[in-house]
């Protein structure tokens, strides 16, 4: 849950992602693993075995 280029916050998207999130599994087994953004390479989620972190919602610069 980042910052969007050109995109105000929006506390019901941000309520509904949090949702989401929660609604998900954790991973019970496996390794640790990292993923980025395709097009910026920029981190957005590392899980592992009982994990899943997130970056917090940024503002813009």
């Amino acid at each position: 849950m980042t910052a969007r280029a050109g995109e105000p916050f929006a506390l019901d998207r941000a309520v509904s992602e949090v949702e989401a999130l929660l609604a998900r599994p954790v991973p019970a087994a496996g390794t640790t693993r990292s993923e980025g953004e395709p097009v910026t390479g920029e981190w957005r989620v590392t899980a592992g075995e009982g994990f899943r972190f997130l970056p917090p919602r940024e503002s813009d610069p």
